[in-house]
């Protein structure tokens, strides 16, 4: 070994014997015993794929070794995105500390984390790397996609769709996941004092994937790991030829293509060729796909071997036809040692190992093996020339001397000058706070669908118990109904027995009769024979006849009482088959029931399955939040640093809050009360929510623990547990005072409701007063002697503007009405009436602008005054939602506001650039107060209700306003007027102001919760009356329009379609362009390049057609010099944007997320055009503008304002909406012909400027205050 003095190492990798027995590992092993040989101190530090209930270090002697074997929290911790754990680097930090090595040579990452080399490079420890895969560059770790090698960066739109991922992760969180994973490993490897490889073709694919340079690898080859004897083996003339393979069976390993190659062969080729093959298939898939293709060939299997079984195996050749770029090969120092020439693909390290000693064949291709394979057949020399070339391997003792000597170099170096990104950390931090907020979604949507199965399965068990009592009861009828056929039976029995005595007396009736018959023959021959016998005989024989007729009259009366008898036998016949009847369909009924009843036993069993499998993935997701509490306490940090935040806006709401109340005395009296009031319920309410929160979580975590160890929480012990349970004994009495100090609040709150109530009535009073007074004041101004006694009092002069361009002086005082803006928002629309604003004032004008602003938990309609970058404004809190459909063009308390803001300011001109959110009532009031109106029109929202934007929900272009075909564009909103309560904020809202993140993305599912019930307005309203709500909107707005003095629209396009409408008449509207700020693209120096570049800059949704971009791109895998940069932010339309990574296909194509308004020159710079792929008519695009400042041309949509400010084959290119195959076109035709790049680009363009547009704008102002003076003046 090396002369160098003893080192203290510590090696690090991600598993060892016998957990693990890969190639990686046994080598750990083999070099750390060599490394003891040699006089140095070693320790290992390794994975476990066991899982702990909290993260833990074992400690133990290994094959003669000091290992500390490390045991992550939860399960499946070899997953890619599990690699980044910040609880391992803390254990791992504390193990350097103790260990104090004076070098870390990092082996793998896997199964601990991949900040190692940060960690060390943060402790000041040096650490080297070495690269046994391209784990570094690929998440699959061998850059195997589909059985196939991968060249791809490692990148989003590359790896998405090929990364492992859960059912339960996102592709938003996937993508954030790759990002950075790349991020880390490029620090990883940029922090690293050394990168190891151990073969040249290694170092390129390092260097290729991971965008290093390749003078920063190191190559060392490795020594080898077995402890095999080189046999001498002649090969059997008379015999076939012996081919084996051993290792893993994994498709990447190959052995399928050997197979494949064999049964390829000639029949006569295949009889001289046997395999051997020892290993085992872990994946029964594979296992049966290598059995059928071995069916028929000589294939014999070895199954689960040691390396020791290779030492008899009786082989000539040995074949290892890896698809995966193999860093090394230990199997091929194996099959050197045993004296094996072998058959190899020309992949990774084989191109540079084998050599003479074998022969190489191209990598994924049977064919190239299958030729390998007969030439080994048919020449048996060249067996005897490649056994001569085999090369001794190094061994491990050789391979630790040059270990240390390079151990020796980077210890008597200094440090390198690198720093890591701190950035990083914060991405993470962010990313778990994400993914925390997301399971903590997931998990709540588990629950609830758990508790939704188990509802069902107690509803259903709940009607199988019903049908049990149902067949219960027929169960006790069919027993009664039994009983009684019995009864009965045994009735009929007894008329049976009657019946039969009755037909026995009848029997003996009918033969007396007879016998009476005979005797009556007998006595009439007798009769006949004494006739003679005179009148006595005649007496005798009258006797005898009323004799037998009182005979035959007894017989009738009896022979009645048989068919009497008879008569009820045929009745009791006849009842008992109806009894029978009704048995037959009772029991067909039970037989119903009971079907019934074992249906429902068996939807009990399907349910019982699905709650067991929604149990178990509750499991899942339980072990899911288990794995990121960790996370939680970075989490709850990072709230803690907001809360500085939250306390500063807490305390502007209580001044907001005591400025409202400063009208009359009495009521500013009460307000402040009532704002005090207010002021300590919410703080008390912040107060007691965080340390509730704060509690539950210390009882959540308390009984999470309790539940997995399996112990009650008080019989838990360590400083962890003791801190919480110390920490929840302090807050308990903390939360029981502050729940009674929040009744006594509650109390309180409900004494001042009802004086409230008094103060907004007397307030609306106040404002209905104001409102006359306002108005009675306006109309006065409007008289001449008012205006002069104003004067001669040393009021405000008549305002003069000069000439008609507007450049004479005075100051007007401008009211700018605008629905958004700046910083919050930066569409065109709030950066044009920013820009507009600076220009006013700085020619002296005194600008006020009014705008509203969502603001999560505080009511609507609260006012707040303020400055931003030197522009005095007025904003209104609005909630941006509304159920209700007269809302969305008019809104009352809007219209107060608006008196008192122009009651503020004063105004000479109100210009409104955007009414969406506030009303079409205010034109009305500017006009009762003698006020112009000017009107910019940026879009369409005055004609279509549906954002503005004419374009229905399947992206149908509108031509104008039908309200029956409008009407199914609002069939989700209320036709009932609007609440007055409707925007003001919940107590859910305004208490989670005040809360940490995954708090409020709870209240935030209760929202959606609740808004996910439609509103039985909705559901009852019929088409006709949605038609006829448009219809009276349009009628509103046109009204409310009537009043505006003059129109401008930035594009002709727009100008023409207000006309043709019959919305805006010709004579007050005129066509004027928005004027651009010139300054962000002035010393912006454009940058070259071969590739050509296009772009995109704006908002990121459907209607702009951002995915028509995408598509087309894809059609342009082809064209590998045109790349596509797409910039705007993916938060405005989060299921929109989450959507478009996976429609990439095109490697060239980059989301680059959102980017400051001010650098659009410099981002403008680096494209040679600029893509405008809108759906919807536009009007004067902000992009195409910019772009035009910026010297490149537009490929843009032919439609609406596009077409008019793009002409095609002048300053830009036009392509039909929607189309990708029309857009790929014109992209193609850029590329083919870059002199029309060049032409297209030093087109003169001639751009307004924002100083002309002030200039013309403070003209029109003029023009018209001076008219309504003069309109004022003729009134008098």
């Amino acid at each position: 070994m090396s002369t160098a003095a003893s080192l203290r190492i510590l090696l690090v990798v991600h598993g060892f014997p016998p957990e693990f027995r890969g190639g990686t590992e046994l080598y750990t092993v083999g070099l750390g015993k060599a490394l003891v040989r040699a006089g140095h101190e070693v320790h290992i530090l390794t994975g476990s794929s066991q899982g702990r209930e909290s993260p833990e270090i074992e400690r133990f002697e290994g094959e003669g070794l000091s290992v500390h074997r490390l045991c992550r929290q939860g399960l499946f911790v070899d997953d890619w995105d599990k690699s980044y754990a910040p609880e391992v680097e803390v254990m791992f930090r504390g193990l350097l500390a103790e260990l104090q090595p004076q070098i870390v040579h990092i082996h793998h990452w896997v199964r601990l984390t991949r900040t190692l080399v940060t960690a060390c490079y943060d402790a000041g420890f040096p650490a080297v790397v070495t690269a046994h895969d391209t784990w570094t560059s690929c998440p699959r770790c061998f850059r195997m996609r589909e059985e196939s090698f991968c060249e791809r960066e490692l990148s989003i739109a590359s790896c998405l769709d090929c990364v492992p991922s859960s059912p339960w992760q996102g592709r938003l969180e996937l993508a954030n996941e790759i990002e950075l994973f790349r991020d880390d490993f490029r620090q990883e490897l940029a922090l690293a004092r050394r990168v190891i490889v151990p073969t040249e073709a290694h170092r390129e694919l390092v260097a290729r994937t991971t965008g290093m340079s390749a003078d920063r690898i190191t190559v060392v080859a490795h020594g080898t790991i077995g402890d095999l004897t080189r046999v001498e083996r002649r090969a059997d003339a008379a015999g076939p030829v012996r081919i084996g393979h051993w290792g893993h069976l994994y498709p990447m390993k190959g052995f399928h293509l050997v197979l494949e190659a064999a049964r390829s062969l000639p029949k006569p080729v295949q009889a001289k060729l046997s395999i051997v093959c020892w290993g085992e298939a872990t994946d029964s898939d594979y296992g049966r796909r290598l059995q059928d293709l071995a069916e028929g060939l000589d294939v014999t299997w070895k199954g689960p071997f040691e390396h020791a079984d290779l030492q008899a195996a009786e082989l000539d050749w040995a074949v290892f036809p890896s698809f995966a770029s193999e860093s090394y090969s230990f199997v091929l120092d194996e099959a050197f040692t045993l004296g094996l020439p072998v058959i190899t693909s020309d992949r990774g390290a084989f191109r540079d190992r084998v050599g003479d000693a074998g022969i190489l064949c191209a990598a994924e291709d049977a064919g190239a093996l299958s030729v390998g394979l007969r030439s080994v057949v048919e020449n048996p020399g060249l067996r005897e020339a490649c056994c001569d070339a085999i090369p001794t391997p190094r061994t491990m003792e050789h391979h630790g001397i040059e270990l240390v000597d390079l151990y020796a170099v980077v210890l008597a170096e200094p440090a390198p000058e690198v720093e890591p990104d701190l950035a990083l950390r914060d991405r993470h931090l962010v990313h778990s706070s994400d993914r925390v907020e997301e399971r903590s979604r997931q998990l709540a949507d588990a629950l609830g669908r758990v508790d939704q199965e188990r509802d069902r399965s107690a509803g259903l068990k709940e009607e199988f118990h019903k049908a049990e009592e149902v067949v219960e009861a027929r169960d006790q009828h069919i027993e009664e109904l039994t009983r009684s056929i019995t009864g009965f039976q045994s009735a009929l029995g007894d008329q049976s027995s009657e019946l039969k005595v009755g037909a026995e007396a009848y029997a003996k009736l009918a033969s007396e009769l007879e016998s009476i018959r005979v005797e009556q023959a007998e006595v009439a021959s007798e009769l006949q024979s004494t006739r003679e016998e005179g009148a006595k005989a005649e007496l005798d024989l009258e006797s005898e006849r009323r004799a037998h007729a009182r005979v035959e009259r007894e017989l009738d009366a009896r022979l009645l009482e048989l068919a009497q008898g008879a008569e009820r036998l045929s009745e009791l016949l006849s009842a008992m088959d109806d009894y029978r009847a009704v048995v037959l369909k009772m029991e067909r009924d039970v037989d119903v029931i009971r079907g019934r009843a074992e249906d429902a036993r068996c939807r009990e069993n399907d349910l019982d399955e699905r709650v067991s499998a929604l149990e178990r993935e509750l499991a899942a997701a339980e072990v899911c939040r288990n794995e990121i509490a960790s996370e939680r306490d970075e989490v709850t940090k990072l709230a803690q640093d907001r809360q500085a935040e939250i306390d500063a806006i807490r305390g502007a709401m209580h001044e907001a809050r005591d400025a409202l109340g400063r009208e009359k005395e009495h009521a500013a009296m009460l307000a402040h009360e009532k704002s005090e009031m207010g002021g300590r319920a919410v703080a008390l309410q912040a107060t007691v929510q965080e340390r509730e929160a704060l509690s539950r979580a210390v009882l959540g975590n308390l009984a999470a623990l309790a539940v997995d160890l399996g112990v009650d929480p008080g019989a838990l012990d360590g400083p962890a547990l003791n801190h919480l349970a110390k920490l929840f004994d302090s807050v308990q009495p903390v939360i029981l005072e502050s729940r009674h100090l929040m009744a006594e609040i509650a109390r309180s709150v409900d004494k001042v409701a009802s004086e409230a109530q008094i103060i907004e009535e007397e307030r609306s009073q106040l404002e209905a007063q104001l409102a006359e007074e306002t108005g009675a004041r306006a109309r006065r101004r409007r008289h001449l002697w008012y205006r002069m006694a104003e004067r001669l009092a040393g009021g405000a002069p008549p305002l003069r503007l000069g000439g008609g361009n507007g450049r004479g002086g005075g100051s007007p005082r401008v009211l700018m009405v605008v629905h958004d803006f700046l910083p919050g928002h930066a569409a065109g629309t709030e950066i044009y009436a920013y820009k507009l604003a600076k220009g006013l004032m700085a020619r002296g004008a005194h600008v006020h602008v009014l705008y509203t602003e969502a603001r999560p938990g505080v009511h609507s309609y609260l006012l707040t005054d303020g400055e931003f970058d030197g522009i005095p404004y007025t904003e209104v809190s609005h909630q941006h939602t509304t159920a209700h459909f007269d809302r969305t063009y008019t809104d009352p308390q809007m219209e107060r506001l608006f008196q008192r803001v122009l009651d503020a300011v004063n105004p000479d001109v109100v210009h409104l650039q955007h009414l969406y959110h506030h009303s079409m009532g205010y034109i009305p009031i500017a006009k009762e107060r003698g006020l112009p109106v000017v009107y910019t029109l940026h879009e369409y929202m005055l004609l279509c209700p549906r954002g503005g934007q004419m374009l229905r929900e399947d992206l149908e272009i509108c031509e104008r306003p039908i309200p029956e075909k409008c009407a199914d564009c609002i069939g989700h909103l209320s036709l009932e007027p609007a609440p007055e309560d409707e925007g003001r904020a919940r107590l859910a809202s305004r208490l989670a102001r005040h809360l940490p993140d995954a708090v409020k993305g709870g209240l935030k599912r209760i929202g959606r919760t609740q808004a996910g019930h439609p509103d039985p307005a909705v559901a009852s309203a019929s088409h006709a009356a949605y038609a006829e709500a448009i219809a009276g909107r349009l009628g509103t707005v046109k009204a409310a329009l009537a009043g505006v003095d003059l129109f401008i629209s930035p594009s002709a396009f727009l100008r023409q379609k207000f006309i043709d409408c019959g919305m805006v008449p010709a004579d007050r509207i005129i066509a004027s362009d928005n004027g651009q700020d010139v300054a962000p693209f002035k010393d912006v120096v454009r940058t070259s390049s071969r590739r050509l570049r296009i772009g995109y800059i704006g908002t990121i949704s459907e209607y702009k057609g951002v995915h028509v971009i995408v598509d087309a791109m894809n059609l342009l895998e082809d064209l590998e010099q045109v790349e596509c940069d797409i910039w705007g932010s993916l938060h405005s339309f989060p299921d929109y944007a989450q959507s478009l990574p996976s429609r990439v296909t095109n490697g060239r194509t980059r989301l680059r997320g959102r980017y400051d308004p001010k650098d659009v020159g410099n981002v403008l710079s680096e494209l040679d055009a600029i893509i405008v792929p809108s759906l919807w008519y536009e009007n004067s695009p902000l992009t195409i503008h910019e772009a035009f400042l910026a010297g490149i041309p537009v490929i843009a949509s032919r439609l609406g304002g596009m077409a008019e400010f793009v002409r095609d084959g002048k300053n830009g290119l036009l392509f039909e909406v929607g189309d990708a195959a029309d857009l790929a076109e014109r992209i193609r035709e850029l590329d083919r012909d870059r002199g029309l790049l060049e032409r297209l680009r030093n087109q003169e363009i001639e751009v307004k400027t924002i100083a002309d547009d002030v200039d013309d704008m403070l003209g029109r102002y003029a023009k018209l205050v001076d008219a309504a003076r003069a309109e004022g003046a003729a009134d008098v």
